[in-house]
């Protein structure tokens, strides 16, 4: 049986079990399976219990606690499709058992997570030799305020904070080598 595969008591609807998305976010889940709730647990709020049915909610804080365990949106919608409820399938004969704008909006909630983060920063390109370049590699990451480096063009951004001190220990370096 896979994952949250069918089998199990029978539950008030008929006798089967599975899952219902409903497009306000609420998750019905007809099961008794202690397994099958926790894993929907993982991606959404417990509004109730009932003996045989579990009620939550998807919400963006539920998902994001989901992405930071290492679960997908992917991996969230495939789970409720695959555990549709039968009912489902019937009713909604032409359309998907995860209404898509809950599927849209799982997907986005994960996108959300993976966006830029703007730093302001100092870019130095122009080093005379790659002796000077390591060492104000060096400097830094000795004092965390190296953002990134690229060995083979010899550049490298440090936070904007550091500016000042890295200009001084490259105008040193320079006297220093010289």
């Amino acid at each position: 049986e896979a994952l949250g595969g069918g089998g199990g008591p029978a539950s008030s609807s008929g006798g089967e079990e599975g899952i219902i998305v409903e497009t306000n976010y609420r998750v019905y889940a007809y099961t008794t399976s202690p397994l099958k709730r926790a894993i929907l647990e993982l991606f959404c709020l417990e509004e109730y219990v009932l003996p045989n049915l579990y009620v939550g909610r998807l919400s963006r804080e539920s998902c994001n606690a989901a992405f930071e365990a290492g679960i997908g949106a992917e991996l969230i919608v495939d789970y409720l499709r695959r555990n549709a409820h039968p009912q489902t399938y019937r009713i909604r004969a032409k359309t998907p058992v995860v209404p898509e704008t809950i599927a849209d909006s799982v997907r986005l909630w994960e996108a959300e997570t993976k966006r830029l983060a703007m730093t302001p920063c100092a870019f130095y390109d122009k080093f005379e030799s790659k002796e000077l370049y390591l060492e104000s590699l060096g400097h830094a990451k000795e004092r965390g305020k190296l953002l990134w480096s690229n060995d083979e063009n010899m550049r490298l951004a440090v936070k904007l904070d550091h500016y000042n001190d890295m200009r001084t220990f490259i105008k040193e370096a320079k006297s220093r080598n010289a």
